[in-house]
Formats: C-alpha cells, structure tokens, sequence
C-alpha cells in the first residue's frame, strides 16, 4: 500500500548513537526531527520511522512516494536552536549489492539551509557513505532536495538509507565572526549591484530609475554574555518578549516554537507540537492559526527567582488571540522554570494552575 503525505517525521533521539560507522568512528547523532515531501510504505502506518535515516541499516530507508522519478523531493533537518554544521553524511539509495541498484539513487541534490543560502552537490552512486562538508554559517534546518537521480533497474522511487549532520552550538565569539564576514558578502554584492544599476541608467535614454533592490538582512541581535545576571528592568524587559514570541508562536504553529524549550525537552514538544499541527492542518484550519493576531499585554510577569542561567517566573493574566476575525480571552496561571542554554533563555519545566 502507498501513502502519501507532506510527512512531518520526528526522531526521537536523545544520547544514542547511529549504527553506522563513518572513518571507523562511531557518530553521536544529536537532537534534531526531520519532515519529508512524502513517503512510502508497505503498511497502514501514518508516520515515517525516523530511524531509517540514522540506524545504519542500509535495508531501511526514506523512500519518496511522488508520481515522477524523485526529482523535487526532499527532506529537511530541523535543529533545536541556531547551530553551525561541521559535517553531513548521506548515504545514498537502499540495499546492498544487486539490491542497491533497484530503486533510483540521488545524483544532483541541493541543500538548502534556513536563510536559504543553497550549495548544489553531485552525490556518488556509491553504497558508501558520504560525508559532505557543510557551509560555515548559523542556520535552523538543513533540507536536501533531489534534482535528478541515478535510474534503478526495477523501480522509479527514489530512495535514502541514512542522512543527518553533526553540529555545534556557536558561542558569541564565533557567531559575531561568522555574522560579520556574511555582512561583508551582502556589502559587497550591494556594491556589484549598485554599478551594474548605475551603468544600466546611464545606457538608458529614459528618465526611469534603476535602483539595486539588495539589502543586507540583520540575522538578530546580539545577545547578552551567558554569565551576564540581569538587572530587574533588563529582566521585565527580555522575559516579557520572550513569553510574547512563546504564547504567539504556538498560536500561530510557528516552527519557532519547540526551539524556545531546553534541549532535554525539545523533542517531545516537538511531537506533540507537530501533531497538533498535523491535525489543525487534517482539519483544513492551519491557515487560520497561521494568520491569526496575539495580543500578550495583559498577562503578568513575576520573577520569583533570577539567576545568571536560571529563572522562576510565574505567569498571570489572560492574552488575547484574533482568529478567523474572532476575538478570544484565553486566561492563563503557569509558573515556569527557564535556563540558559547557549545565549538563550529556554523553557525547561511548565506547570500549568500551580495553585
């Protein structure tokens, strides 16, 4: 039986270790949860098993279920904070020996990453995995798109046995280097467009302007040193707009969401975050959530304890929330235990009418 689904796939993988050996040395794969185009299977079930893409099993794998033969599918890797990439291993197609070549092998892919910066890459018709090196740059996701592909000899699905990237969380030093030196790409490119404008208005004999439309875009602003304590009016400030991009990203089922949560929790708010949107989106009413307008103002803040990396804080109040153009008052009474975790406040612990 085929399915077929814009699948949201998750990978539930805390301190395991894939079985695959890459230069005879065992991967640590690390937090992260995958969603693919689409999928095959040969059973009833509605959710790929992520496993497939880490357990070094070659038998196993992401099998495309679209119409054509693989091209313009993809899968996309989400990560739980902002991280810089060392390195990314794909092994290409399913089975070994003979096995290997019936389904169709990825050739051209291009891997995108989250402010869509895209390097295309020719993957070898190999059984062997291939480690490819990454861009230097701070990104969410990492998504690989099949361009064309490698003809099987029994089948048209295009198929992927493992693929997952080892990462690390900057700290300030290298994420303002790595900023600055994108700053100085965007400048210079802004200077090509400006004299190729400049030359293409003098070669005009008419009074339109051209004008290059580039603008270097602000990746965020920087942020405070981990071991900085904060003031009491740094504190209202940075925890009220903290809880303002927390209430209105799960409103409007912004992948922004499971990011704002600690490591050890990311995952299983990403599921249950994920499916919720999976049924808004079955119902046909994601588009409302979407779009929807969060009012937080009126919910109270109060820090009940603050530390360098540590906070209590209970949340009061009711926020207000402008769906299909309908107003709601939602009330809320939660205390919430927040950490630090490389350069940013996370939610660590929620407890909802504590009293």
């Amino acid at each position: 039986m085929k399915f077929f689904w814009a699948a949201v796939i998750f990978i539930l993988l805390f301190p395991v270790y894939a079985g695959a050996s890459v230069n005879a040395t065992t991967v640590e794969i690390q937090p992260m949860h995958i969603r693919v185009s689409s999928f095959f299977t040969d059973s009833n079930q509605l959710m790929f098993n992520g496993n497939a893409l880490y357990d070094g099993d070659y038998n196993t794998a992401w099998e495309e279920n679209s119409d054509g033969n693989g091209k313009g599918q993809w899968i996309e890797i989400f990560f739980p904070d902002e991280v810089v990439v060392d390195s990314i291993y794909v092994r290409n197609g399913k089975g070994t020996g003979k096995a290997f070549k019936n389904l169709n092998r990825v050739k051209s892919a291009t891997f995108i990453y989250s402010d869509r910066r895209q390097v295309d890459t020719t993957l070898a018709d190999s059984e062997a995995v291939q480690t490819l090196k990454p861009l230097h740059t701070l990104t969410t996701s990492l998504s690989l798109v099949v361009n064309s592909v490698y003809q099987g000899t029994s089948n048209q699905t295009a198929a992927v046995s493992e693929f997952y990237a080892i990462y690390h969380h900057p700290d300030e030093k290298e994420r303002n280097s790595i900023l600055a030196a994108e700053e100085a790409v965007r400048k210079k490119l802004e200077e090509q467009a400006e004299k190729k404008a400049e030359k293409l208005k003098k070669q005009k004999s008419s009074s339109g302007r051209s004008k290059s439309s580039a603008s270097a875009l602000k990746r965020g602003k920087k942020r405070d040193p981990a071991d900085k304590l904060l003031t009491k009016e740094e504190a209202r400030k940075v925890f009220a707009e903290f809880f303002d991009k927390l209430y209105s990203s799960f409103v409007t089922m912004s992948d922004d969401y499971p990011r704002m949560y600690a490591e050890k929790e990311y995952m299983r708010e990403s599921i249950v975050f994920d499916s919720f949107k999976y049924q808004l989106k079955n119902r046909g009413v994601l588009k409302y959530y979407q779009d929807a307008l969060v009012d937080t103002r009126d919910l109270k803040i109060e820090i009940e304890s603050l530390r360098k990396r540590e906070a209590d804080l209970r949340v009061t109040g009711f926020y207000d929330v402008v769906l299909d153009l309908k107003l709601t008052t939602i009330p809320e009474d939660s205390k919430y235990y927040l950490v630090k975790e490389y350069g940013k406040w996370k939610v660590a612990e929620k407890v909802e009418n504590p009293f």
